[in-house]
């Protein structure tokens, strides 16, 4: 019994120690249990941290192949997890050996921090930077790494353009042209560019910053003027053209114009003033130039006036306000040159503006139109100024009012008009009746009737040409002429001429021939004009070839590219004209006096010129001092003529005749 008793009590001694240890086993397993639930909770918050974080997560293996890479990672690489498991770290580096270097410092300080270039899927090239260290293993040794990255790129971008900024700032300020300058509040430079150096004659601006220390007393001329810049700029925050003369370091005295602002920090507090500078010492001696010029111009009578190319008006001076109708303080830079002309005139100006751009100038007459609407007539002179490279910038213009003188030619046209006409009918009686005298005394008269008949016929026919003259003149100032063009014989019209003055070359004892050509075609002229104008050349050439001389007349086809015309030269050999007289032979009133004892009124060739020109003609004078001078007059054919029906009149319909002169 004692036995079993105490097989009984070991028993349970024993039972209670494998109970006590099951308790320990149990309490043990429930700890594990626990910690396995902690781990697998800190791995889940783990997992969880890595996936939503915003940085890129990856992390690598003792071989550097990838075994971690986070979504932020996916987006930023462009690649899924499933594609970059496994693979080697170098995939996601610019540079592999970037890899090798990273490691390189982990292996050494066990860490790495710093900027890394990465390519994405797609090749893109971007920046990150990388913290990253080991991973332990559970014997301790390196099991990886793991690396956090964030995307800098546009970090990077910013400090790229900021550098670019600030070299290219620093090569505007250093390169500009005009002075940039920061100036403190107490009146000395904090900064300046050498273009400002330059402009107030300093080295560098270094030198410039040293020397002026007090700008308002050593820079300006007035050193009030720095008060006034400093008062501006409390008023306004900026202030722009500030016009002041400045002392250069070399004692000259120079303008400059100043454009600047005031510097504040965010509670308003004035820092420094800031701007530019430049010389403008030529603009305003120009100004001066332009105000004296002005002043000659406004107190000139005549009107002058600029316009640009599109013909807004620039400038009138003060004559030309009032002739138009304007007030003296109005601007005409609202008008354009043409609303201070008739309409007639501006339809000119199609015509007008291109020979003045060929040319340089054009001169003629033309109308101003006033405010009331009444035409004033003037003569008006168009300049064209070009510009260096010959394109032209502008046009100016002088106008002079010609109304009193209009009045007079009007008065003196319709006397002359009077006068002519109340003398040539009864002039054309005599040359009938002197005619008549010849015809019936023929065989019978005496040398001296015969003397005195031919002298009475001569002084008629001078006179009778005078006043044709005088009559041409009045119609082509009065814009009158009115040709009445048919196809005619010039053959004819020459014979008549030649028959005409026959006798008056045989009493001075002068050879005088006419040789025209059979082939002669017919023109479309007036013949009454054209008779006028080879009289006045016959009549010129007998008065001026002395006794035993030779008047030859002819004419001849020619053909040229402008067509069929017919040439007739009128030649003499009389003392001949100087070549300076050549160029002004067919103006108004202009005569060539060679001896004393020929006179005339110089309209003569002013008339033909005019007449021939009427007919689209032209005429030369070829002369020679001593050898005698030859008149080439040029006319189309008919041929080559725009032909109205025969007989019909053509007019000028008022075109003034008589602006056409000798180049």
């Amino acid at each position: 019994m004692e036995d079993h008793a105490q097989s009984t009590e070991q028993l349970l001694e024993e039972i209670q120690v494998l109970r006590h240890r099951v308790a320990e086993l149990e309490a043990a397993e429930a700890k594990r249990e626990r910690a396995e639930q902690a781990l697998q909770a800190a791995k889940q918050y783990a997992e969880t941290l890595i996936n939503s974080a915003l940085d890129i997560i990856i992390s690598v293996d003792a071989n550097r192949k990838i075994m971690g890479f986070n979504p932020a990672a996916e987006r930023a690489f462009g690649y899924s997890r499933e594609e970059v498991i496994g693979q080697p770290i170098e995939l996601v580096y610019v540079n592999p050996e970037e890899s090798t270097r990273i490691n390189a410092c982990i292996a050494a300080e066990g860490k790495f921090v710093g900027e890394v270039a990465n390519r994405k899927k797609n090749g893109e090239i971007f920046f990150c930077y990388l913290s990253a260290v080991t991973l332990p293993g559970e014997d301790g040794k390196n099991a990886g790494v793991m690396g956090i990255s964030c995307d800098v790129t546009a970090r990077k971008q910013a400090e790229e353009a900021l550098r670019q900024a600030e070299v290219k700032y620093r090569g505007i300020f250093e390169n500009a042209i005009e002075g940039i300058f920061q100036t403190a509040p107490a009146g000395h430079y904090l900064s300046a560019n050498p273009a400002l150096a330059r402009i107030v004659g300093y080295e560098s601006a270094e030198e410039l910053r040293t020397a002026l220390t007090d700008i308002g007393t050593q820079l300006y001329v007035n050193p009030s003027r720095r008060a006034e810049f400093v008062r501006l700029l409390q008023e306004q925050d900026a202030i722009s053209g500030f016009e002041s003369q400045v002392h250069r370091k070399d004692g000259r005295i120079i303008w400059i114009a100043e454009n600047a602002r005031a510097v504040r920090d965010g509670n308003g507090a004035l820092l420094y003033y800031e701007g530019t500078a430049e010389d403008i010492t030529e603009r305003k001696r120009a100004e001066e130039t332009q105000a004296r010029l002005t002043a000659i111009l406004d107190a000139t009578p005549d009107f002058v006036g600029i316009c640009n190319l599109n013909g807004r008006a620039l400038y009138i001076n003060r004559a030309g306000k009032k002739m138009v109708g304007m007030g003296e303080e109005e601007s005409p830079s609202a008008t354009y040159i043409y609303d201070y002309h008739p309409e007639w005139v501006r339809v000119r100006f199609s015509e007008i503006l291109p020979l003045a751009m060929r040319d340089g100038v054009w001169s003629g007459e033309t109308a101003l139109l006033h405010r009331d609407g009444h035409e004033i007539p003037v003569s008006q002179v168009i300049l064209t100024h070009k510009a260096s490279d010959g394109t032209i910038e502008y046009f100016s213009t002088v106008v002079r009012d010609i109304s009193a003188r209009k009045a007079i030619e009007r008065q003196r046209a319709e006397f002359v008009a009077m006068l002519t006409h109340d003398i040539k009918n009864p002039l054309a009686a005599i040359l009938g009746y002197v005619d008549l005298l010849y015809d019936e005394t023929e065989g019978t008269r005496s040398t001296e009737t015969n003397d005195f008949l031919q002298r009475l016929k001569d002084n008629a026919l001078t006179i009778y040409s005078l006043i044709a003259n005088y009559l041409d003149l009045a119609r082509v100032e009065a814009g009158s002429l009115v040709l009445h063009k048919t196809p005619e014989s010039l053959a004819g019209i020459l014979r008549r001429v030649v028959d005409q003055y026959g006798a008056v070359a045989r009493r001075h004892g002068l050879s005088f021939t006419l040789d025209i050509r059979d082939d002669l075609p017919l023109l479309f002229g007036d013949a009454l004009a054209l008779e006028r104008v080879f009289a006045n050349l016959v009549r010129n050439a007998l008065k001026f070839t002395p006794e035993h001389g030779r008047v030859t007349v002819s004419a001849q086809q020619r053909t040229n590219r402008e067509g069929k015309g017919i040439v007739v030269e009128v030649r003499d050999t009389g003392p001949g004209i100087a070549p300076e007289m050549l160029p002004v032979l067919f103006e108004k009133y202009r005569r060539v006096m060679t001896t004393s004892q020929h006179e005339g009124t110089g309209l003569g060739l002013f008339i033909v010129k005019t007449l021939v020109e009427a007919h689209q003609g032209r005429v030369e004078i070829e002369s020679q001092l001593g050898a005698g001078t030859c008149v080439r007059v040029m006319l189309p054919a008919a041929s080559s003529q725009r032909l109205t029906r025969d007989g019909e009149a053509e007019s000028s319909h008022g075109r003034r005749l008589s602006r056409t002169s000798a180049a």
